[in-house]
């Protein structure tokens, strides 16, 4: 069969180029063949008898802003900003992509939309869907939802496609609109209040900048380090003695724990230091079941990469999609701790 992107039945339009390729290895019945359209990696492939194409974005490829005529920031009251609806615009680092779209959506009849398995996967979505419906009116969507890139994920999500949710991708539209209100509100609001007072302070292009997340974000940081300058080590004690009970050698503590009085500790230590033999007068015995490790959700994730790897979370969320996207990972960014069950561990593992 020959393969050409001018007569596209199927194309599948995954988040990332790495994904793509994995949709395109796996389905495929015999050979990839790989083209650039607009600088953009497009692998085209045989399926069931039909020309399969995939090509991978890179997240989003829109943004949401404001109408010219409102960033005028000394002439628009910032308060007018939260009365405005913002527009989409297309992100200038992905007007290739855009293109590319465009023109295979030309000789699709079928896409099927191979973004994350969340809220923003599914915005990203829409995102593709609103480029290529001005470019193909015609063609008929259908959404990939996995969790992982393996073979057996991917095979079950061809299998079991389903229709895009524009609940979900409102979720993430709703988080966008609200960020860029209230962080381009607050920014203007502060750098024209600090600017009536000291004009000219801030060279041109500068401003203080607010945003719902790291404002926060920030001021708890600065408590943190403002709670780590005040704070002063206070010295305490511990008595702890080893003994040996039927040849087995046993840590023992003090049961009441830290001692903060060093007479106290001494005078507990001495008494305790002359004991050669001791009875033992009472003993409980219990079992403990110890559970498996619980799966991470992606807050715990990052935590324990920073605490025990000194890892900054966003190197380790990037680690982490690195990991997803050579199917050796379920999708890190999730708030649940349950494996999808189409994930094979042992099979990843071995």
């Amino acid at each position: 069969m020959s393969l050409s992107r001018r007569r596209i039945d199927v194309l599948i339009v995954a988040e990332k180029p790495k994904v793509a390729y994995a949709f395109a290895k796996y389905l495929a019945e015999s050979s990839i063949k790989s083209e650039k359209v607009y600088g953009v990696n497009v692998y085209l492939f045989a399926r069931e008898g039909k020309v399969w194409a995939s090509i991978g974005l890179s997240g989003h490829l829109m943004n949401y802003d404001f109408p010219q005529e409102y960033n005028r920031w000394k002439s628009i009251n910032p308060r007018d900003l939260f009365k405005i609806d913002p527009i989409k615009v297309v992100r200038r680092e992905c007007v290739k992509y855009v293109l590319a779209l465009r023109e295979l959506a030309k000789y699709s009849s079928l896409v099927i939309l191979a973004l994350d398995a969340d809220a923003e996967g599914e915005s990203i979505t829409f995102e593709v869907m609103e480029v290529i419906r001005k470019a193909n009116p015609y063609v008929t969507f259908r959404r990939a939802w996995f969790c992982a890139i393996t073979k057996r994920d991917i095979l079950n999500a061809i299998k079991n496609l389903i229709d895009p949710n524009p609940r979900l991708a409102n979720k993430s539209f709703a988080r966008m609109i609200v960020d860029l209100t209230i962080g381009a509100a607050f920014t203007r609001a502060l750098t024209l209040a600090v600017e009536r007072e000291r004009r000219n302070i801030f060279p041109r292009g500068k401003f203080l900048s607010y945003g719902p997340c790291q404002s926060p974000v920030l001021y708890l940081v600065v408590k943190r380090a403002w709670e780590r300058e005040e704070f002063r080590k206070k010295k305490y004690y511990v008595i702890e003695a080893y003994a040996l009970i039927n040849g087995v050698k046993i840590k023992l503590q003090y049961e009441k724990g830290r001692i903060d009085d060093k007479k106290e500790a001494l005078q507990l230590f001495n008494k305790v230091k002359e004991v050669k033999v001791g009875a033992v007068e009472e003993y409980k015995v219990s079992e403990k079941l110890v559970k498996p490790p619980e799966p991470l959700n992606t807050i715990e994730m990052e935590r324990k990469a920073s605490l025990y790897l000194n890892i900054r979370p966003k190197d380790a969320l990037d680690i982490a999609e690195e990991l997803y996207r050579d199917g050796l990972i379920s999708y890190p960014r999730t708030e649940t701790t349950i494996y999808p069950p189409t994930l094979n561990l042992r099979e990843i593992v071995y």
